[in-house]
């Protein structure tokens, strides 16, 4: 049996979830390490911005996401309207180099993977300026 400690974050709550400048000085920053030679840190950096991104946005729009995984989290908002059919299967793509980074392992197109994000994060800031 695994225990846990109670959730300092409140499910579904906004308090601490980036908002609609922090991500875009996230972006910025990840321009700075891809500058920099590290596409390996821009990218989690970017993950994690769209994730936060995506959780807030689904708070705006009423739709329920309690502790749902960032893949789960996608095709909820895609059905519910709130993505794109392209920006939906740009997420699911990305979601695999996410993987693997993330775990240690190279990404032969990372240099690439990490434009798109990072292209999807301002594009996605754009349209949700709510957030």
């Amino acid at each position: 049996m695994l225990v846990t400690e109670d959730d300092d974050l409140p499910v579904g709550c906004e308090r601490d979830l980036l908002h609609v400048d922090e991500a875009l000085q996230r972006a910025s920053q990840a321009e700075t390490l891809i500058a920099g030679g590290a596409p390996e840190a821009a990218f989690l950096l970017l993950w994690s911005t769209l994730e936060g991104m995506m959780r807030r946005h689904s708070i705006h729009a009423a739709i329920p996401i309690d502790r749902l995984t960032p893949l789960a989290l996608t095709n909820h908002l895609y059905s519910q309207g709130e993505l794109s059919r392209q920006q939906f299967h740009r997420i699911k793509d990305l979601t695999s180099s996410r993987n693997r980074v993330a775990h240690g392992y190279h990404d032969s197109q990372l240099n690439e993977k990490t434009d798109d994000l990072l292209a999807l994060v301002r594009e996605l800031s754009d349209e949700w300026s709510e957030i």
